[in-house]
This record gives structure tokens, C-alpha cells and sequence, in this order.
């Protein structure tokens, strides 16, 4: 039996989110979906240059694009227990990153909370220019991990790109909180059959 690997979302996962809250700090509801669609979804999808996505929000908020890009890695806060617990899973399993940002800021991220030596495989939705939930991009880390669908279990806290993995035949586990997806993947990964979608 193939060995299990272990896929993980970055924001909201491993650290927290970070564009969200700043984008209600500084903009109407309104005003933040029009960025997102605009520049945010953009840049995470490699159609437009991480420059070009600060130098838009310091346009439309005020806020110089360089403080922008500091707050934006100040706000990646580390969710501790959560990496530790991947770093322990990692003696068994292969761990792969999925995530949805614009580089290099997410490269600065995972540095600067010494991620990068924890994964297997990192795909950055900006580099492959293909962002969840695009069946693409799981099928990207699932060849760079060289594991089955059905052997990959998928932690996520957007429940967009949760049935998106499920759809491509992932055991999906939508993060709600620390311990509620350990419990969740440590019996996934405890169990000697393989998950069925």
C-alpha cells in the first residue's frame, strides 16, 4: 500500500490570514471585493506581479505599497501548535504546501517562520499560475509528491478548495480549529484502509 502524504493550506492553517482582516481595515466590504477580484486574485493566479498588487492597494487606501508588503508579513503570525504537530507527522509522511499568494511574499513567509525545510513539495499558486479551487493545481502537488489522490489527505480552511480536493478524490478536512483537524487526521491517518470519496 502507498504511504500517505499530508497537504496543507498555508493562511488560515499553519498562519493566520492575512489579507482579509487588512482589507476591512482599510476598505468598505465593497471596495475589498472589488480589490480582490481586481488585483488580489490576480496576483495569487501569477496574472499580475506582487508589485503591481501593493502599488494598487497603496493607490486605492493611502498606505505606501513597502509598509503595505511589512504589515502584510508582520500579520502572518504562526499558528505554533499547529506546525509543530506537521513537523511531528513528518517523521511518517509526506508533507506537501498548497497555497494561494503572490511570490515572493509567500516565499517570505514560509522563511520567516522556517517552513520551508518542513515540506516535501510547495506549490505557490503564483509560480504555477494556477490557484485553488482549480482542479489543477491539486493534481500539481499530488505529481510532485508522486502520491495517489485517495493516499493525500487535504487540510484547508476555505470550503471552496475543501470539496475542490474532495472532488479530486483527497480526503479534505476543512480547518475550523487546531484540534479539531488533528482529530480529524490523525483517524485518517491511523486507519489501515484507504479513504473512498
Amino acid at each position: 500500500m502507498q504511504s500517505k502524504s499530508v497537504v496543507f493550506d498555508l493562511f488560515g492553517v499553519l498562519v493566520s490570514e492575512v489579507s482579509p482582516g487588512w482589507l476591512r481595515q482599510h476598505l468598505s466590504e465593497d471596495q475589498a471585493v472589488r480589490v480582490k477580484r481586481a488585483v488580489i486574485g490576480p496576483a495569487d493566479a501569477g496574472e499580475c506581479t506582487q508589485a503591481k498588487m501593493f502599488e494598487t492597494l497603496a493607490a486605492v487606501t493611502g498606505v505606501p505599497a513597502k509598509r503595505i508588503e511589512e504589515e502584510w508579513l508582520e500579520l502572518a503570525v504562526a499558528n505554533s501548535e499547529m506546525i509543530e504537530y506537521a513537523r511531528g507527522i513528518k517523521k511518517l509522511h509526506k508533507l506537501g504546501l498548497l497555497t494561494n499568494c503572490p511570490t515572493p511574499y509567500g516565499r517570505a513567509v514560509l522563511a520567516k517562520h522556517d517552513l520551508l525545510p518542513m515540506f516535501d513539495e510547495i506549490v505557490v499558486s503564483s509560480e504555477v499560475r494556477i490557484a485553488k479551487p482549480d482542479a489543477r493545481a491539486y493534481r500539481i502537488i499530488l505529481e510532485r509528491l508522486e502520491c495517489d489522490a485517495i493516499n493525500t489527505a487535504l487540510i484547508d480552511d476555505n470550503p471552496s478548495n475543501v470539496a475542490a480536493g474532495k472532488a479530486t478524490g483527497m480526503f479534505a478536512i476543512l480547518y475550523k480549529e487546531r484540534r479539531q483537524a488533528q482529530a480529524a487526521l490523525d483517524e485518517w491517518l491511523s486507519a489501515s484502509t484507504q479513504w473512498r470519496a
